[in-house]
Parts: C-alpha cells; sequence; structure tokens
C-alpha cells in the first residue's frame, strides 16, 4: 500500500508529490526496511543485530505489524547504491513497489493499552513540523516505543524510527513520523506514547509530544530513554 504526501518546499525538502509512504507489502521493499535498520541501529548505534531484528519482524508481509518505508522520489536506487551500500538492478524491483531512494522507515504494531499506562500529560500536537525539522536536524532516532489508545483497550506502538545517515537535515524524520500517526489515525488510534532516545526528545516535542515526567529516564538496548506523549 503506497501513499503519496506532500510537504511545504524549502531548501533540501522535497516538494508536493516528490516522496512516497508505503506500508510495505513486497520483498524488495521489506529488504529496504532491514538495510536500512541495520545500517543506523546495528552499524552506527551498536545495537546487537539479534536485538534490533526482533520477534515482531516475523512474517512481515502477513503480519499485522505495519512496517513504513519512506521513499524520495525524486532519486531512485534501481540503477545506483541502495541502502546498504549495494547495487541495485531493476529486474530486482517488483512491479508494483514505486521508484525512489529509500530515506526513512518506522514500525507500527498494535498491543494492550494497559502495557503502556503512564501518569504523563500529553502533547497537543502545536508544533509545526516544519518547526520540529528545523530544530531536530532530522538526525536518526530510534523510537523504542509509541502507542495510540484505539478505545477498547488497544494501543498502536511506533518503533524502529530512522533516517539514512547521508539524508538527514531534509525533513525525512518528521515526514515518517507524521506517515505512521496517519497509520495509527487509520487503524482508530488516537494518541501516542512514544519511548525515544534522550539525545532526541527535542525532535519529538517539535512535532507535539511532551516528555512523562512520572516515568524517567531508562536504558534500552545499551541506550538512554524517555517516554513521551501526544494526542493526534
Amino acid at each position: 500500500m503506497t501513499e503519496r504526501n506532500s510537504d511545504e518546499a524549502g531548501p533540501g525538502r522535497p516538494s508536493d508529490g516528490d516522496y512516497s509512504v508505503t506500508v510495505v507489502d513486497t520483498q524488495t521493499d521489506w529488504e529496504a526496511v532491514v538495510a536500512l535498520r541495520m545500517a543506523v541501529f546495528v552499524d552506527e548505534q551498536g545495537v546487537p543485530e539479534e536485538l534490533e531484528l526482533d520477534e515482531h519482524d516475523a512474517d512481515p508481509l502477513e503480519s499485522s505489524v505495519d512496517h513504513l518505508l519512506v521513499r524520495d522520489a525524486g532519486r531512485d536506487d534501481a540503477d545506483g547504491d541502495d541502502a546498504d551500500g549495494g547495487n541495485a538492478d531493476d529486474d530486482n524491483r517488483d512491479g508494483d513497489d514505486p521508484p525512489g531512494d529509500p530515506v526513512a522507515v518506522a514500525r507500527l504494531r498494535a498491543v494492550d493499552a494497559e502495557e503502556y499506562a503512564g501518569g504523563g500529560d500529553y502533547g497537543d500536537g502545536g508544533t509545526s513540523v516544519g518547526d520540529a525539522e528545523d530544530r531536530a536536524g532530522d538526525d536518526e532516532y530510534r523510537a523504542g516505543d509509541a502507542a495510540s489508545d484505539d478505545g477498547d483497550g488497544r494501543v498502536a506502538k511506533i518503533e524502529r524510527v530512522a533516517v539514512a545517515r547521508e539524508r538527514r537535515g531534509e525533513g525525512w524524520g518528521a515526514r515518517v513520523m507524521r506517515a505512521a500517526e496517519a497509520r495509527a489515525r487509520d487503524r482508530d488510534l488516537s494518541a501516542v506514547v512514544l519511548h525515544a532516545q534522550t539525545r532526541a526528545a527535542g525532535f519529538y516535542e517539535g512535532l507535539g509530544y511532551a516528555v512523562d515526567d512520572g516515568v524517567g529516564t531508562f536504558d534500552e538496548d545499551g541506550i538512554e530513554h524517555v517516554r513521551m506523549r501526544r494526542t493526534l
């Protein structure tokens, strides 16, 4: 499933129609997701490979877990380098896969709301995406968990948010987060909880999230995190 997205044009930012968001349903796109996650979390941040790919990545094309892939439609890797430095070929692309360079990914899955019950206030989402991009520089962010309550005891967790190293500072982090939130709304989920690396808290604040002070900082895979919340 692919959705076209628009955004305000500006220096280093794609204009309307220049990128696509796909809820992964082909092997080609899944391999692009894995390559980007491995490059960011394993190679750059030192997360063990066995922790980065977990049980929620099993059967990615058939499970209820959503893997989102953002492609820059203005750049096509079919005749150049792919996310892990290899060479992609037109013959390796599934017929329905949109063209474009994979630049950002995220994962969303539904869990029980009680698992992420907290005492913090929710942000109101009032700060613009553009402000967040300018403030954060669109670095890579391992979002350990994000949750949205759909009113019947289920929540959605947004995880594994990453931007390709060479494409940071162009707004892709905000775009993939907006796409994940839109997918949560499509699944009738209306509030989000996010486990963010502490250095990324300012980025998420720019997107309208508020730190849950009742939880404090905690360790995930050797990286310090905070819990953040916002309503959609």
